[in-house]
């Protein structure tokens, strides 16, 4: 069921509701106020015949005519009975006496007076206490007219119950579809989107509400798709290209090997040179599922759940990565340290973070020509942080938020071997151990990256 009519017909119930319990109770204390009025005509004829036929000897001839003058405006099929206390009819008006029974009697004689109903007729009886004795005075009567009006008014209440719900529904469904047509506005606009025009935008209309939050929302969620897709694209077509280079440059080989015959030197040198090309295929591969593997991997699970000393770490590093180089072009500096050493322990995977670390240092000997790099480590209140600075070529301000996207180079890194997608691996890594990457850097007077990690909470 859609909204629109959900809407319509919980907003008709929840009203239609609502009024049925006013016409229900406007009709019943209509009722009542009825039945209620005319026992107290009743109860005016109960007074006059007592008035009438026990009090006569005390009255002036003027209030015994007056009296007898309203005894004569009789009630609708009205009956007047008097009992003795022996329940023996002594006068009774009309063809009949009243149906009373046993239990009326009592009730009367209890209370001193009592009403009750047999079907239409009701009746309202006194216990009248004279010199004479004790007797029962009981009038009845048909309230014709009173009948006749809360009938009708029965009858109004339900004809407007019926008219105004199906007002109701019909006015609750123009007004639903209303409300709910800048949404169909934006669902149709919606529609419409592809990934070939992404950076469409979704109007929610002139009005500021909710409608036109929504359409932002999907506005901001249509930017993040565009640049998800256009750094897909992206990627796609460098690792195309880096892929295609190498392979090209093997059948390139292959083709000349082939040509003629070839002596076992240059055989050899074709050999080195497809080793070397299809090395460099195989590190690009490996990088590609790694990149992919990083992307699944969620932190706080098994994968990341080894315990590494930070200054144990960049130690280790430090020493694998000069024991390549004959001058050591790596100095590792520590500045503040914590008290307890558990503060320099941070959760995570290991190998991943040694990879990510030593491949920022690594581009740093590799773009500065081998010239020497700092790794600073500095451990404050609520934070590790790690300093890499090289005296390399720098990167152009314009470049610095592109630098972690996967296969991106700067202009003045392409004369540098690699594949650009180093710096994209490590700040993945670094995020997943719920750390961050910030960089400052000038063209040819080298980079800094700062490297921060937030000190969990000791118990």
């Amino acid at each position: 069921m859609k909204i629109g009519r959900r809407l319509t017909l919980q907003f008709t119930l929840i009203v239609g509701l609502i009024f049925i319990s006013v016409l229900l109770s406007v009709y019943l204390l209509s009722l009542y106020n009825t039945q209620y009025i005319f026992y107290e005509r009743l109860k005016e004829r109960v007074f006059i015949t007592s008035n009438i036929f026990f009090e006569k000897d005390e009255l002036s001839k003027e209030r015994i005519l007056s009296f007898q003058e309203k005894f004569s405006k009789t009630l609708p099929l009205e009956k007047i009975d008097i009992y003795d206390d022996k329940r023996n009819i002594l006068f009774h008006s009309g063809n009949e006496p009243g149906k009373i029974n046993e239990w009326n009697f009592n009730s009367i004689k209890l209370n001193g007076e009592g009403q009750f109903r047999d079907h239409e007729r009701q009746y309202i009886g006194i216990h009248y206490k004279d010199n004479e004795g004790t007797f029962f005075i009981i009038a009845s009567a048909v309230d014709v007219t009173g009948r006749a009006k809360i009938q009708f008014l029965l009858v109004v209440c339900v004809s407007a119950f019926i008219v105004s719900l199906l007002l109701i529904y019909f006015f609750g469904k123009y007004f639903s579809r209303r409300a709910l047509n800048p949404i169909t506005d934006v669902v149709n606009q919606v529609k419409q989107i592809k990934f070939t025009n992404l950076n469409t935008q979704v109007s929610g209309g002139k009005n500021n509400d909710e409608i036109q939050v929504l359409a932002n929302t999907f506005n901001e969620m249509l930017q993040r798709l565009q640049k998800s897709f256009e750094i897909e694209r992206t990627f796609v077509s460098n690792a195309s290209h880096e892929l295609r280079t190498p392979l090209t440059s093997i059948i390139g080989e292959l083709q000349v090997a082939l040509s003629k015959e070839r002596k076992n030197e240059e055989l050899i040198a074709t050999i080195k040179t497809i080793l070397d090309q299809s090395i460099q295929m195989k590190e690009l591969v490996n990088s590609l599922l790694l990149l992919n593997q990083i992307e699944e991997y969620k932190p706080n699970v098994s994968y990341f759940n080894d315990e590494i000393r930070v200054d144990e770490l960049l130690l280790e590093l430090k020493q694998n990565i000069n024991a390549k180089y004959a001058h050591k072009p790596v100095q590792y500096h520590v500045g503040f340290l914590p008290q307890e050493s558990g503060n320099l322990i941070i959760k995570g995977n290991k190998v991943l973070l040694y990879s990510a670390i030593a491949n920022i240092i690594e581009n740093g000997i590799k773009f500065s020509n081998e010239k020497q790099v700092s790794c600073t480590l500095n451990c404050y209140e609520n934070e590790i942080k790690i300093e890499i600075a090289d005296q390399g070529i720098g990167i152009d301000q314009n470049d610095l938020e592109s630098v972690f996207h996967p296969f991106f180079r700067a202009d003045n890194a392409r004369g540098f071997k690699g594949h650009g997608i180093g710096l994209s691996i490590s700040n993945r890594v670094i995020q997943n151990h719920k750390g961050s990457i910030t960089i400052h850097s000038q063209l040819n007077a080298g980079t800094t990256f700062i490297i921060k990690f937030g000190i969990p909470a000791q118990d």
